[in-house]
């Protein structure tokens, strides 16, 4: 299912496969078994990649909140097992102003590993692995509480 999932999402094989760390062939035989197993055609061939169609988007949908789910939940877990924190941050914030900082807060919270997930993607707020967002600029932050740094 994370086979269907990820290309629906990505498009084509090729793509899902690097992200699920597999082959292209490994995908394309993970879509056939559960095109097979739910007796359903859940993609179109396309010279250019995977389509979904209206069952193959609808189930991508679902699995999507699925996993995302699941990824909550053992981040719920790993947070209440473990003295750690994840910061997720634009690269030059991270290098500009966060790092510098933070030999600071290591010494004020001893014990506390800090993890900086320093990347441009814009993290989902609903996703576990995550404990604080930190983003640069002005936009409209729906879904979140946003403080002024």
């Amino acid at each position: 299912m994370r086979a269907v999932e990820a290309v629906a999402r990505l498009g084509s094989l090729r793509a899902a496969a690097d992200e699920l760390g597999v082959t292209s062939g490994a995908v394309s035989q993970q879509v056939i078994k559960a095109e097979n197993q739910l007796d359903r055609k859940l993609f179109i061939r396309t010279p250019t990649g995977l389509v979904p169609t209206g069952v193959g988007r609808e189930a991508s949908d679902h699995l999507a909140e699925g996993f995302a789910a699941l990824s909550r939940g053992v981040a719920s877990i790993q947070r209440k097992s473990s003295d750690s924190i994840t910061i997720s941050v634009a690269p030059v914030f991270a290098g500009k102003w966060l790092v510098w900082r933070m030999g600071r807060f290591a010494e004020a919270h001893e014990g506390l590993r800090v993890r900086i997930d320093a990347s441009v993607d814009l993290v989902d707020p609903r996703a576990g692995e995550i404990d604080a967002r930190i983003r640069v600029g002005w936009s409209d932050w729906t879904g979140v509480d946003a403080e002024k740094l």
